[in-house]
């Protein structure tokens, strides 16, 4: 337990992820580890293993967010590699209309933004 507090940032984060997924509210759990400081290093597996769970992955939350924003909202390239190739759509325009890439390159995340922006065309280029 003394490391899960270590790595998740307290009881608090734990207790808050049990009830999400306890809830099967697993956009919101897979959300909380993407925005999550305490999470940034081990969140990988879990999101890969929540993710294929998820009803419709693409659906945007009430917020107009979706998973993929999200990880391109904090810059974990990691995760927006992992969700486009678990079948996130990099063509999902978020609340204000704009594609992932455009979010990772309004936030300044300028190489982030290229690597997802021929993502997205070669995406297209398969429709």
């Amino acid at each position: 337990m003394i490391i899960y507090n270590l790595i998740f940032g307290g009881l608090s984060d734990i207790k808050t992820l049990n009830h999400l997924i306890s809830q099967n509210n697993l956009f919101k759990a897979i959300k909380f580890f993407i925005v999550s400081r305490y999470t940034k290093n081990i969140s990988y597996g879990l999101v890969q293993y929540l993710f294929k769970y998820l009803d419709e992955p693409d659906a945007l939350d009430e917020d107009g967010f979706n998973i993929l924003h999200y990880a391109c909202m904090k810059n974990r390239f990691e995760l927006i590699e992992l969700l486009l190739n678990q079948g996130a759509s990099p063509l999902v325009k978020d609340v204000q209309g704009a594609l992932p890439y455009q979010i990772l390159a309004s936030l300044g995340f300028v190489n982030s933004a290229k690597e997802v922006k021929s993502i997205t065309d070669k995406y297209i280029d398969k429709s």
